[in-house]
């Protein structure tokens, strides 16, 4: 914990020891003291301090039980601590309090997937986006859900959804050339299928770079990671391999991924 953190604890738990005093007066509502417990607890969860984070929002919740934003941190703590049976109780008792809030939706979403329960995430990160059309994080995540479910088709076009995160711009270049997502005809041209993320996905679609070409009639260049084009010419020895910072790199469209060849 650096300074900072513990400047901020110390004046939320401060605040926390007013509103103790003016609760016990009768001068503050459970609402009021319920909020201090609250601020306090998503502090302790900021710094991972999972246990005293529960403890607080515990309070919370039990001075004041419609508080939704408790009700929805102590299932988040619940969650982090594997507590998921807990968490999901928890969770569904704060969309009961508030069912059109998408935070809600997706949080339950992120759960269900991580208890396996697919369908049911596809479900609630669906509705998350329908509350909140520009809810880019849950359309990610919806789309991996769906990848993972096997729906291609639904789950990489949400999956495009990744390049609009603030936090994660994974795959973004800036290229005046248009991307390609394999819906209209680019035979003759030269495509640029360009690496993102780790090297492991790089390996797995390496091996439709070929197919790519062949299926889309184009002249496909690969742009990788320049420490893995050693070994990534032995899966794909065919293929022409490019340095993404070359700035003499001529193409008319580009992808991130060969996400046609898997059609």
């Amino acid at each position: 914990m650096d300074g900072g953190q513990n400047q901020q604890l110390d004046e939320l738990e401060r605040k926390l020891r007013e509103a103790q005093t003016q609760h016990a007066a009768g001068t503050l509502a459970d609402a009021g003291l319920a909020d201090a417990y609250n601020n306090l607890g998503f502090a302790f969860l900021q710094l991972e301090s999972l246990d005293a984070a529960l403890a607080n929002y515990e309070k919370a919740v039990a001075l004041a039980p419609q508080f939704f934003v408790a009700q929805g941190n102590r299932a988040a703590v619940l969650h982090k601590m594997g507590r998921y049976e807990e968490a999901l109780e928890a969770q569904k008792q704060a969309l009961a309090l508030q069912p059109q809030a998408p935070v809600l939706h997706n949080n339950l979403a992120a759960l269900l997937n991580d208890m396996g329960r697919i369908d049911e995430a596809i479900a609630g990160y669906a509705k998350a986006v329908e509350l909140k059309p520009d809810y880019h994080h849950a359309a990610f995540y919806c789309g991996r859900c769906l990848l993972l479910a096997g729906d291609y088709e639904r789950g990489f076009e949400l999956y495009e959804r990744r390049k609009l995160l603030k936090d994660e711009q994974a795959g973004v270049r800036d290229y005046k050339q248009p991307s390609w997502l394999g819906d209209s005809d680019i035979r003759g041209k030269t495509l640029l299928v360009h690496w993102e993320q780790g090297d492991g996905d790089t390996f797995q679609f390496a091996r439709y770079i070929p197919i790519l070409a062949e299926r889309a009639g184009a002249r496909v260049i690969f742009g990788t990671q320049r420490r893995l084009r050693h070994l990534l010419r032995s899966v794909s020895p065919a293929a022409q391999y490019a340095n993404l910072d070359d700035p003499g790199l001529q193409f008319d469209v580009q992808a991130c991924r060969a996400r046609s060849a898997r059609r």
